[in-house]
C-alpha cells in the first residue's frame, strides 16, 4: 500500500497512467474511492494522482476533534504532498471541499497549476446552507441510511461513527461556518478554471457556480442537467469527455 509521510502522518495515495499529472481531491465525506469510477479512463490521458487526506480512508485517522482551519490544514498538506512527489506543474480537480482546497491551493501556488476543475464547490455560506448543514450533520444513528452504510463500508463501524462525530461538530471553515466565503480570494486566480455543478445539487444551488464564474476571470461554467451533487459519478461519460476536452485545450 503506497504511503507517504507528511507532517508525521501516513498519507495513502494512488498514481496511475502516463502523461501530464492531474491531482484529484475528494470531498469532505468520502475518500479516494469516490474517484474509482473515472480513474482508469482518465489515466489513459494523464498521470492521475489521488490521495486520502489525513483523517480519511487508508491514511492516518483522526484521534481527536480538529481545531484547525480545515481548508488551510489541507492546502498545507497538499503543498507538502506535491513537494514529496517532486511535481513541477499539474492540473487539479477537486470535488466539494476538495474543490475549495484546490482553488485556495491555486491562489497560494499559481506557478504550480496549469488548470483547475472545481466540481460542486460551496463558495460561501448563507442561511440556506446553514439549514442544509443542520439537516445533514445529524447524530450518526439518525443520518441517511445510504450515507451511513457508505461511511461504515469505508471506515468500519467504530471509526465511521467517530469520524462522523468529528466532522459533524466542525464549525470553523467551509460551509459549516456561517462566515465562510472564498469569493474574494479566488478573484486572484489567473489560470483557466472549469466550474462544474449539477442543476439539482442538494447542497449548492446554481447561484454558487454562477457567482464563482462571475468572480474568476478566466473561467468556464458547466451546469450539468438533471444532476445532483456528484457529476463525476452521476454523469460519468459526460464528465470525462468535458474535462478531458477542457484540459487538452491550449
Amino acid at each position: 500500500m503506497p504511503l507517504i509521510n507528511i507532517n508525521n502522518k501516513n498519507i495513502y495515495y494512488n498514481i496511475q497512467g502516463k502523461g501530464e499529472h492531474i491531482i484529484l481531491l475528494h470531498d469532505g465525506f468520502f475518500n479516494t474511492t469516490s474517484w474509482d469510477s473515472i480513474r482508469k479512463e482518465l489515466s489513459k490521458h494523464f498521470t492521475v494522482i489521488d490521495y486520502d487526506r489525513f483523517g480519511y480512508g487508508k491514511s492516518d485517522r483522526f484521534t481527536s476533534t480538529v481545531e484547525d482551519d480545515l481548508i488551510d490544514l489541507y492546502v498545507k498538506e497538499l503543498e507538502e504532498f506535491v513537494k514529496k512527489l517532486k511535481l513541477k506543474k499539474f492540473y487539479i480537480c477537486g470535488h466539494c471541499l476538495g474543490g475549495a482546497i484546490a482553488l485556495i491551493y491555486t491562489v497560494r501556488n499559481p506557478e504550480k497549476v496549469h488548470k483547475v476543475i472545481a466540481e460542486s464547490v460551496g463558495y460561501y455560506s448563507d442561511k440556506k446552507i446553514a439549514i442544509k448543514s443542520d439537516l445533514t450533520f445529524r447524530p450518526f444513528d439518525k443520518i441517511n441510511e445510504k450515507l451511513k452504510t457508505n461511511l461504515i463500508k469505508m471506515n468500519g463501524k467504530e471509526y465511521a461513527k467517530k469520524f462522523w462525530d468529528i466532522i459533524s461538530s466542525y464549525k470553523l471553515t467551509y460551509i459549516m461556518s456561517e462566515d465562510y466565503s472564498i469569493l474574494d480570494e479566488i478573484k486572484k486566480i489567473k489560470c483557466p478554471v472549469l466550474i462544474v455543478n449539477g442543476d439539482r445539487d442538494i447542497y449548492f444551488d446554481v447561484d454558487h457556480p454562477i457567482k464563482a464564474f462571475n468572480t474568476i476571470k478566466n473561467s468556464a461554467l458547466w451546469i450539468v442537467p438533471n444532476t445532483n451533487h456528484v457529476p463525476h459519478i452521476e454523469k460519468k461519460e459526460d464528465f470525462l469527455n468535458n474535462i478531458i476536452r477542457f484540459l487538452n485545450l491550449k
